[in-house]
């Protein structure tokens, strides 16, 4: 089965164990279409290395990475929990293709993204064992999940928060054509 694994190295760089569970029940009940299709249906978007079968999963690793650089430059204005903007570059796109067998992205896969998300039963099961209502965490994740096009979609009001801000760029980034970089080279 494809699923959480795919994603174990980025999954270990984040500390908040919840996250992490919570990451595992999204990755293994995301649509098949995430693991198989390109970032971009269009090929007009994205760099050719994510442009490919098994792009999205490229892309996604890749919005992680350029998010983790800006963390890592640990300047002050940073005062956003990591783990939720590692956690929501992996999730932004988990909806850009959904459950149908339409080659093309969904167009408000953020809004999608957040509806597929709350409505995994097992995932309202993990909370309901812990939780009286969702977690804070998990609160701020859809928000960034929703908002990671930015000034490209309608939710965008004109401010984003910090972790909003740096998912959107990380992702922004990572969609320029001349984005490159090989994963295969990582630390």
């Amino acid at each position: 089965m494809i699923g959480a694994s795919v994603f174990s190295r980025e999954i270990s760089q984040i500390e908040n164990n919840e996250i992490v569970a919570m990451l595992e029940i999204v990755f293994n009940n995301a649509p098949p279409q995430f693991w198989t299709k390109p970032a971009s249906s269009t090929m007009k978007y994205h760099p050719d290395s994510s442009n490919v079968n098994g792009g999205l999963v490229v892309h996604t690793k890749q919005v992680f990475y350029i998010a983790k650089a800006i963390l890592d430059a640990k300047m002050d204005l940073l005062l956003t929990d990591r783990d939720i903007v590692l956690a929501s570059c992996l999730l932004h796109d988990i909806y850009k293709y959904d459950f149908s067998s339409s080659q093309y992205t969904v167009r408000n896969h953020g809004i999608g993204g957040v509806e597929f998300i709350n409505n995994l039963k097992p995932l309202r099961e993990f909370f309901a064992s812990t939780y009286k209502s969702p977690p804070s965490w998990y609160l701020e994740i859809l928000k960034c999940v929703k908002s990671h096009n930015g000034k490209f979609t309608k939710e965008y009001t004109g401010f984003f928060d910090e972790a909003q801000t740096i998912v959107h760029l990380a992702d922004w980034i990572a969609c320029q054509r001349w984005c490159y970089f090989d994963l295969t080279k990582l630390k």
